[in-house]
């Protein structure tokens, strides 16, 4: 992960609004979803943890893994405890074990609904 990386930036790169860490909230922004952008710019990329192609990226990172090593993305919970990616409960994004946060009910919480959760609290 960059410095300069577009869902990092608290300014959209599209719209210029002030939207935080993630995605841009703008729905007039013509670049709202950033976050399919990234994923796109990540394809035909190798695994983190191998080297073989990967099948399964990162929404927020770009973290790429295999076959193998991304069982479990499709759950929204802990599968196991080598999981290494799994599925956001809220927006439904694949997110890593770095950019994941489990909530009190288990679920995998990506860092973006984090943020949000915080914000409205």
């Amino acid at each position: 992960m960059t410095r300069d990386d577009p869902l990092l930036l608290p300014v959209c790169q599209s719209c210029g609004e002030y939207k935080g860490v993630g995605e841009c909230r703008n729905p007039s922004c013509s670049g709202s979803d950033n976050g399919k952008k990234i994923a796109i710019r990540y394809t035909n990329q190798k695994c983190t943890i191998c080297g073989q192609s990967q099948v399964v990226t990162c929404i927020q990172c770009g973290t790429g893994y295999c076959e193998t090593h991304s069982v479990g993305a499709e759950l929204n919970n802990l599968g196991s405890f080598h999981q290494r990616i799994g599925t956001c409960v809220e927006c439904n994004h694949n997110v890593c074990e770095k950019c994941w946060i489990l909530n009190p009910n288990g679920d995998i919480v990506c860092l973006v609904h984090l943020e949000k959760d915080r914000e409205s609290h």
